[in-house]
Formats: C-alpha cells, sequence, structure tokens
C-alpha cells in the first residue's frame, strides 16, 4: 500500500516536472519567437531606412540632374532660337541685298538703253544735217548751172561768154569743192555710227 502511494506520488512528481519543463519550453519557444520578430522588424527598420536615406541622395541627385537638364535644355533652346534669328536676319540681309542688286541691274540696264537710244538719235539728227546740207549744196549748184544756161541763151560753150557767166562758174566750183567736202565728212560719220553700233536705219537715213 506504501509502495503504491509512493509510485503515485512519484508520478505525480514527474508529472509535475514535465509540465514545468514543457512550460519553460514553450516560455523559451515563445521568446525565442518575439526574439526574432524584434530582430526582423529592426531589419526592416534598417532596410527602410536606408533605402529612406538612399532615395533622398538619389532623388537630390535626379532633383540636381533634372535641374542641371533643364538649364542645359534652356541654353539650348536659347542658343537655337539667337541661331535660328541670325540665320533669319541673314536671310533677310541676303533678300534684301539681292533685291537691290537687281534694281540696280535693271536701273543700269534702263540706263544704258536710254543712252543708246539718246545716242542713236544724236547720231540720225547728226547724219541727217549732214545729208541736208549736201542737198542744199547740189540744190545750190543746180542754180548757179541753171542761171549760166539761161544767160547765154541756151548755147552750150565751154568758156564764159560774159563776166556774169563766169562769175557764176567760178562760185559753182567752189561750191563744187564744198560739196565733195560734206559728202567726205557724211562718209565718216556714217562709218564712225556704224562702228558705235548704230542701225542702218540710224547712218544712212
Amino acid at each position: 500500500m506504501k509502495r503504491a502511494v509512493r509510485q503515485s506520488e512519484l508520478r505525480k512528481s514527474y508529472a509535475a516536472q514535465g509540465y514545468r519543463a514543457s512550460i519553460r519550453q514553450d516560455f523559451g519557444n515563445r521568446a525565442g519567437d518575439k526574439l526574432s520578430r524584434f530582430r526582423a522588424i529592426a531589419g526592416r527598420y534598417r532596410a527602410r531606412s536606408s533605402r529612406t536615406e538612399g532615395g533622398r541622395a538619389g532623388g537630390s541627385a535626379e532633383g540636381n540632374y533634372e535641374q542641371g537638364s533643364s538649364e542645359g535644355f534652356r541654353r539650348e533652346c536659347g542658343a537655337a532660337h539667337r541661331a535660328a534669328g541670325a540665320t533669319t536676319a541673314a536671310s533677310a540681309k541676303t533678300a534684301a541685298d539681292s533685291h537691290f542688286a537687281e534694281q540696280r541691274a535693271a536701273q543700269r540696264a534702263a540706263q544704258q538703253r536710254l543712252a543708246e537710244e539718246r545716242a542713236a538719235e544724236q547720231w540720225k539728227r547728226q547724219i541727217l544735217a549732214q545729208k541736208n546740207k549736201i542737198t542744199n549744196l547740189q540744190a545750190r549748184i543746180v542754180q548757179l548751172h541753171a542761171s549760166i544756161e539761161a544767160a547765154s541763151g541756151g548755147v552750150q560753150s565751154e568758156y564764159p561768154l560774159n563776166r556774169y557767166q563766169a562769175r557764176q562758174l567760178q562760185r559753182a566750183a567752189q561750191i563744187q569743192q564744198q560739196l565733195g567736202c560734206q559728202q567726205r565728212k557724211l562718209e565718216q560719220m556714217q562709218d564712225a555710227a556704224r562702228h558705235a553700233g548704230m542701225h542702218t536705219a540710224v547712218y544712212d537715213p
């Protein structure tokens, strides 16, 4: 009977010891879990802090890059705008110079044509005046011979019949010499006009 009681007490003692061991193990397991959770949370916090600091640094660098890029873009746009303005101004100046050159060329051509027309008119007027002078001399010679014939009564003679005829023949000879000189002058004028590039209607009107 005592042995049975003793064994029962021993079993109870063992059971109590096992229960206490189980409790200690469970407590240890729970403590380990909590410690592991705490370590995990601390690790995540450190990682988050690192990412935040890295993000701030990266954001700062990115902001600096974006600011630098924006400034560079503005500078490039400004340079392009100035270059475009310079090109436009140069094009406008070139167009204006070309237009001015065309106007000058047209003015010179018009002045040249006007000068040629004036020269042609001058040549033509001088040649016509010379021809009229020759025509007048020829007409005077014809008149002198007619007066000589009328004074002689229609008689043909190699020598003058009177003093009047002698004077008329002498006058006719002088006019004939003048006519020869004026005809040679007309030929020289026509040659000069022809060498100057004048048309036939100008040097031989």
